[in-house]
């Protein structure tokens, strides 16, 4: 009888395991973003905005770029008016207190063309990117508070970069037209002067794989990071030397990249979940782990498509790099790295359907919306 009772108490309790085992786990806690403009995509006089160029660090201005169907004649001019049998792209300001587009107020030679727009970290400067009848690129750094110029310099994107800022607004990188001998670098110079600070050749075999993605600067300045689909480069900004190349070989590409608070590690996540981090200053070892996230089902093929939903293929880190934000259709999903696991979820507005984190700027992120009438853009506060 004894050991009857004994079987039934054990059954029950493998009944319970089971039946554990088996549960959903609990959803991890959700946290509103808080949603601090909303750009309408319908056509508005002639202009469609159809993304997000900048945004100001206190995001009451917004560099949008439209496409202008409409207006007069195509010269020069900021707002770049084009022919209607012509449509073009131009950068506009969204103004959100007054909910309206406003032209940059730039000068802007009749020989030349602005095509984008950028607000220095701290708010203090803005970079226009002009095109002309010459053969690059020019690049002009306008004081915010009353648009004079502080300099000029010619570059060229050739695939290898955005232009990027240091996280204290210092200093600013960007890609330099190729030499009298082809060779192709990097530049980075004092935002105020225009002097240079360092440069950093890129190899012509790099430049023949793709283009360069995540560029960044560790919060010290010291070095400066990014990737291409399957490579991470770290670069010493004093020296300009590359201290790592390093090659990712399984499944998906490299999603996004970041760094630490104190400098200290440069992380890679990659569309499949797994992070690469290297030490700094050395950077002489990647080591990678996994976030507890469900294996790659089999068969998968070597590039995850975009729309697939498990992986982190929108994907970026945290500004204190210390979680990953993944784009899960219709909210943020939050991984802490230091567990590996799902931690919380970020709410987005009703109608959210997809995060641009390549233009965010702090804790403000755009996030397309499906709302009718055209579609919107949100522009949204992560919360802490």
């Amino acid at each position: 009888m004894r050991n009857r009772a004994m079987l039934i108490l054990l059954g029950l309790c493998c009944a319970a395991v089971t039946l554990s085992c088996d549960s959903t786990p609990p959803a991890p806690p959700s946290t509103a973003a808080a949603e601090v403009a909303r750009i309408p995509l319908a056509d508005v006089a002639g202009q469609t905005p159809t993304g997000v160029i900048s945004i100001a660090p206190d995001a009451k201005r917004i560099v949008v770029r439209v496409r202008t169907t409409g207006g007069g004649g195509g010269g020069g001019g900021a707002g770049g008016l084009g022919d209607p049998l012509n449509p073009t792209d131009a950068p506009i300001i969204y103004d959100v207190a007054h909910k309206q587009l406003e032209p940059p107020s730039l000068p802007v030679s009749e020989n030349e063309k602005l095509v984008a727009l950028h607000f220095s970290p701290d708010g203090r400067f803005l970079v226009g990117l002009f095109i002309s009848s010459q053969p690059h690129r020019g690049l002009r750094v306008f004081r915010t508070q009353d648009m004079g110029e502080m300099f000029a310099t010619q570059t060229d994107l050739h695939g290898l970069a955005p232009i990027t800022f240091s996280p204290d607004g210092k200093s600013l990188l960007f890609p330099m037209p190729p030499d009298e001998k082809g060779r192709f670098a990097l530049a980075v110079v004092n935002v105020v002067s225009g002097a240079r600070r360092a440069t950093m050749p890129i190899e012509i075999r790099a430049i023949s794989r793709g283009v360069f993605r995540g560029m960044g600067f560790t919060p010290d300045g010291n070095h400066v990071y990014g990737h291409q689909a399957k490579q991470i480069f770290i670069w010493n900004v004093a020296s300009g030397s590359l201290v790592t190349e390093w090659n990712w070989m399984k499944t998906g590409d490299i999603a996004a990249m970041g760094c630490t608070a104190d400098s200290s590690n440069v992380r890679a996540v990659m569309e499949d979940g797994t992070i690469a981090s290297i030490d700094l200053p050395a950077a002489n070892n990647v080591r990678t782990t996994r976030l507890d996230v469900p294996s790659v089902p089999p068969n998968q093929p070597p590039h995850i498509a975009f729309q697939t939903e498990w992986s982190f293929n929108r994907a970026a880190f945290a500004s204190d790099g210390a979680s990953v934000l993944r784009d899960a259709n219709g909210r943020i999903d939050v991984f802490d790295l230091q567990s590996g696991k799902f931690a919380r979820i970020i709410a987005l507005p009703t109608g959210a359907a997809q995060v641009n984190f390549a233009v965010r700027q702090g804790d403000f992120v755009p996030v397309q919306l499906q709302d009718g009438g055209g579609g919107s853009i949100a522009i949204v506060q992560l919360p802490k």
